[in-house]
């Protein structure tokens, strides 16, 4: 029971964004990291797009999410979802925006996004 619960551990966890639904139960992440160059020393940013078992279906696209490395669910699908962190979508509208709306049209209340 103890040499399992090491084994999980040793997992691999990642986070990234999802660029899309696959399917059903599977969604697409975008994993970025940053690599330096060999010779150069820049630093470059590095993609990898991995296919994901969503099995609830939470994920939307656009989210970050925190996936792990798992058993193969199908030939393309060995990471599964863990949770949702948070989603990078449309950001909210300005308040200073906001404030002018109010004054153009003082009976109704501004539409809130988000």
């Amino acid at each position: 029971m103890k040499a399992a619960a090491e084994e999980r551990a040793r997992r691999v966890i990642k986070r990234g964004l999802v660029a899309g639904l696959s399917g059903e139960k599977t969604i697409s992440v975008n994993v970025e990291r940053v690599v330096s160059h060999p010779l150069y020393k820049k630093l470059i940013r590095r993609r990898t797009k991995l296919l994901v078992h969503d099995e609830a279906g939470v994920a939307r696209s656009g989210d970050e999410v925190e996936i792990m490395e798992s058993r193969p669910f199908s030939r393309r699908v060995r990471w599964r979802l863990v949770r949702v962190l948070g989603h990078r979508g449309i950001k909210s509208v300005p308040e200073k925006e906001e404030e002018e709306s109010k004054d153009n049209d003082p009976g109704t209340e501004p539409v809130k996004r988000g």
